[in-house]
């Protein structure tokens, strides 16, 4: 009987058609989406049903294991403990395993060496053929963290569905007066605020966030808000006169989702430098902006910008146009479906 080939997914399956479209087309496989939806509110309850859905789920595609040739972990804990059911239990090896939208976050403390000792247990190369990454700088720290041969990453961009035409009908007729600022994981809010501050008081910025808080007093023109989820963002992506992702550590693969969200609905957008999203998705002045993070300089240069209307307008129609060409799933999907195709002998 011919094994099937999977996509192991955490959300609904029309959010990931493409990016399956993509890797089916160049591969010329049949792939499945299998998805299990443990995403929702960052609510206690909510987090724990979902660290127990990425440890005990893909049991159950490891039972199954002899029925599939490739599997590839959208989610990638779902890939990363079906590895850790092939380690712990010593099977022989086969299926081909693909890693996706690959990050790991360093843990401080002992907890962060057990977190360590957990992941390099769960990525032994003897049973994941491939890591998925998109950064090539990122791809080298976790190989040397892991010990893990560089012919195992598959470097290329994130993808992300294109909603445009979905969302622009909440577009208003002239944008509020605000820059955006979106996103929970390893942004530096502290270092944005303190620059915003010495912007003048005209200029608006709404933070949202579901964990930044502050008790620092903050001025009239800074808002921080923490109960905007789910598809409630996008009519502030939409609405907003431009955006700002501030990374907190540089090494880090955080912020592609909001990035090319933003890009897709037209908006420039400014990241801040060095950070993987400044060397893998930004042409500085193309298709959005990178600045470093000094103070004085940065709140600076924000404000340049935003006294340039025809020049935020532009990068954020030209973003559109390169989001389309370079940052579909589909052609996500396409890159992992080429590395498929190619020679796996000797990966080390």
């Amino acid at each position: 009987m011919e094994k099937e080939n999977i996509i192991l997914s955490d959300c609904e399956e029309w959010k990931i058609k493409d990016f399956k479209e993509g890797v089916s087309e160049v591969t010329n496989k049949k792939f499945k989406i299998i998805s299990k939806i443990c995403i929702g509110k960052r609510t206690l309850i909510n987090n724990i049903y979902r660290y127990i859905t990425y440890i005990f789920w893909p049991f159950k595609i490891f039972l199954k294991r002899s029925k599939y040739d490739v599997i590839i972990g959208w989610q990638q804990f779902f890939t990363i403990f079906f590895s850790f059911y092939c380690n712990l239990f010593k099977v022989k090896k086969e299926n081909k395993i693909v890693i996706a939208n690959f990050t790991y976050k360093p843990k401080n403390g002992i907890k962060g060496k057990i977190y360590k000792k957990l992941m390099k247990f769960c990525l032994n190369p003897i049973y994941i053929d491939y890591i998925h990454v998109p950064s090539a700088n990122y791809a080298k720290q976790i190989s040397k963290d892991f010990n893990i041969g560089e012919k195992k990453f598959i470097v290329a961009h994130f993808g992300i569905e294109d909603m445009f035409e979905k969302y622009k009908k909440l577009k208003k007729e002239q944008n509020n007066d605000y820059t955006l600022a979106l996103g929970r994981s390893n942004r530096d809010y502290d270092f944005l605020i303190s620059e915003w501050k010495k912007i003048p008081n005209t200029y608006k910025l709404i933070i949202i966030s579901d964990t930044y808080k502050t008790n620092k007093k903050l001025p009239n023109n800074i808002t921080i808000l923490n109960n905007v989820v789910g598809d409630k963002q996008y009519n502030y992506i939409i609405n907003s006169k431009m955006m700002i992702i501030p990374i907190n550590k540089e090494n880090i693969c955080s912020g592609d989702t909001v990035l090319l969200t933003a890009m897709s609905f037209e908006k420039l957008v400014v990241v801040t430098k060095p950070s993987t999203l400044a060397e893998m998705y930004i042409e500085n002045g193309v298709n959005g902006i990178a600045l470093e993070k000094r103070k004085d300089e940065f709140a600076k240069n924000i404000l340049n910008i935003l006294k340039d209307e025809n020049k935020i307008l532009a990068i954020g129609k030209n973003a559109r146009k390169i989001y389309l060409d370079k940052y579909s799933r589909v052609a996500m999907g396409e890159r992992i479906g080429e590395v498929l195709n190619e020679n796996s002998n000797d990966r080390a």
